[in-house]
């Protein structure tokens, strides 16, 4: 069995449903999408609308969730495929939907 791995992903109002990439939610629209919500990222929305993004700690998605709100999902990643985003920071991220099976709402973290 592999060893136990946790991430964390903030999400606006997580529905209970597998976690997917904007583009595998929204197609094309996606891009547009972000980069509404984050202006400044130029064409990295080519690439990130492909991605789901995750957080190394609990301390991290805190704060992220503080800064953009949303709730704090706990991600159950032994089974997931991870990837390393550097562009901004470094920080994991998964290029494949995360089942809800693996997912679960942190406690007191709905903001």
């Amino acid at each position: 069995m592999k060893r136990e791995q946790r991430y964390y992903h903030v999400a606006a109002d997580w529905n209970g449903q597998n976690l997917e990439s904007l583009y595998a939610q929204y197609g094309d629209d996606a891009y547009d999408m972000y980069l509404d919500r984050w202006p400044e990222s130029e064409n990295l929305g080519t690439y990130h609308a492909h991605v789901i993004h995750l957080h190394s700690t609990i301390e991290e998605a805190r704060d992220y969730a503080v800064v953009y709100g949303g709730q704090v999902l706990e991600i159950d990643g032994r089974y997931l495929e991870i990837d390393i985003d550097t562009h901004e920071y470094d920080h994991p991220v998964s290029q494949h939907t995360i089942p809800a099976s693996a997912i679960k709402i942190t406690t007191g973290e709905q903001r």
